[in-house]
């Protein structure tokens, strides 16, 4: 006789506890440099249209550097998805 597990110890593997504590981190970040970015960039001496145009691009290197990440876990998963073989189902509890 087997018995299921319920559907929340399959879906608390260690990977998703993990991955979901890298995005927490990931997004802590983003907010703690959008509040310090303007006052960082002027203690460096940036004034006036210079601290816009590097506080956009800093921004922006932080969000390919998110893409790039999340590019990184879908194809991580592609992977795992093959090295599991075909017959395997996302929805079989058991």
């Amino acid at each position: 006789m087997s018995v299921s597990k319920p559907a929340w110890r399959v879906v608390l593997q260690p990977a998703v506890i993990v991955g979901a504590l890298g995005y927490f981190v990931d997004i802590y970040g983003l907010i703690l440099f959008s509040i310090l970015r303007i006052p960082s960039l002027k203690a460096l001496g940036y004034g006036g249209q210079q601290l816009i145009d590097y506080g956009i691009l800093l921004l922006n290197c932080q969000m390919v550097g998110g893409v790039i990440c999340l590019g990184v876990a879908l194809f991580a998963l592609a992977g795992l998805e093959e090295t599991r073989g075909k017959d395997f189902d996302y929805h079989e509890v058991t």
